[in-house]
């Protein structure tokens, strides 16, 4: 299975230039199946593009003047149409802290042929999925609908609960749905502005349906320097896993298979 991490970033900051470098070494086990099709702007973007082609494929370019909607238009169009769109952010990092249990989900993912595949805000997406309507539910997984109907449901309970954001993995036809829907307003912008909050979303489902899949176990933790809420592990906890991993001293050699302290591997 092929990943192809898709949208339009800045890096313009060096905690953001950090931030690539920490997820470039976070990801290393997963980084045969990634193919970087970013724009990335800002003072530090022929950095990114320079250490991402060290590790990956990459067709990334550094336009700052072309609509969003046109950048993303043009990398969707690169793809087959059964392509996997791993869309990405750039204010921060994350740790992939289950490695095997993260490729278990992508192939679950490509055998149930769902929407959208959940990697990041799980104790966001615990809360607010659970009134979706449950699809299959698997002791590392639900797979949810999510109509108008049912997400009605979850406004209801969670006002500001976004009906899909970034990072999250989507099958090709459900990220080309999302584009065109916002072509109008992504063409009048170079900021990614992919997500769709409550209002883009109750709009949304007026014409579509989908099916997401949210794992029960943190698939990408978000990382801080300080833990600012229970989604999240401090930078420290974070780089001290990422060495522990790389040595695989204590996971019998299995560098995915290493756990966090039992307060941040909730």
């Amino acid at each position: 299975m092929q990943l192809d991490i898709l949208g339009t970033i800045k890096i313009d900051a060096e905690d953001r230039k950090q931030h690539l470098l920490h997820n470039l070494r976070s990801m290393e086990p997963i980084l045969p199946l990634l193919r970087w099709r970013l724009n990335i702007v800002g003072q530090f973007a022929q950095f990114a593009k320079a250490e991402i082609a060290k590790r990956c494929p990459e067709w990334i370019t550094t336009d700052n003047n072309t609509p969003t909607y046109h950048l993303q238009r043009a990398q969707m169009n690169a793809l087959s149409k059964d392509a996997w769109v791993f869309m990405w952010q750039e204010d921060h990092w994350f740790l992939c802290p289950h490695v095997n249990l993260f490729l278990y989900l992508l192939g679950q993912a490509a055998k149930l042929d769902v929407d959208v595949l959940t990697v990041t805000h799980m104790t966001t997406s615990w809360t607010n999925k659970r009134w979706l309507d449950v699809i299959e539910d698997n002791p590392l997984y639900t797979v949810y609908e999510v109509n108008e109907k049912a997400q009605a449901r979850v406004w209801e309970h969670h006002p500001g609960g976004y009906l899909s954001g970034v990072p999250a993995i989507y099958r090709w036809r459900f990220a080309n749905a999302v584009l065109e829907f916002k072509k109008d307003h992504m063409s009048s912008t170079t900021k990614p502005e992919f997500e769709l909050s409550p209002g883009w979303g109750e709009r949304f489902l007026k014409g579509h349906w989908f099916t997401e899949m949210i794992p029960k176990f943190h698939v990408f933790r978000e990382v801080f320097a300080v833990n600012k809420h229970p989604r999240s592990v401090s930078m420290a906890n974070a780089l001290k896993w990422l060495e522990l991993r790389e040595t695989g001293d204590i996971f019998g050699g299995h560098p995915g298979n290493y756990r966090a302290d039992r307060r941040d591997n909730v």
